[in-house]
């Protein structure tokens, strides 16, 4: 799981800068991208506005959503169905976690073990455990 460039500033602004972290968030977003999110989660994510009909950020609850099964790993506690595609989506490579149903600010992004074609009528899923990732 690779920290955006956002949340290495954070960090560095943090340990070094003597600045304070915003208050933690009450809800994180899960973003699907069908290509390299980038540094920033900027790129690629699909959107309702330009071929992804029905596509939104799914919203997780903290820290009900999430288990913290070891140091530096997260997973998902629950199911996270987004909603239905109401087009083809095409192909989904990738997600990402943000602080905002839209926009906002990026905190990872990670590449799927195995990329998924979202076709109209499919709900994409991630069963409980299966949406993970580790900060090295």
């Amino acid at each position: 799981m690779d920290a955006t460039t956002y949340l290495q500033d954070e960090l560095i602004d943090w340990m070094v800068g003597g600045e304070d972290f915003d208050s933690s968030p009450t809800n994180v977003y899960v973003a699907l991208h069908n290509g390299e999110p980038g540094d920033n989660a900027q790129n690629d994510e699909l959107d309702s506005d330009d071929g992804a009909d029905g596509y939104s950020r799914y919203e997780t609850t903290i820290p009900d959503d999430w288990n913290q099964p070891a140091t530096g790993d997260f997973e998902n506690a629950n199911d996270i169905v987004f909603d239905e595609a109401l087009e083809d989506w095409g192909e989904v490579t990738h997600f990402s976690i943000w602080d905002s149903a839209t926009d906002g600010n990026p905190f990872a992004e990670d590449e799927l073990v195995s990329s998924v074609n979202i076709t109209s009528g499919d709900a994409p899923v991630f069963r409980a455990g299966n949406l993970s990732g580790t900060f090295e």
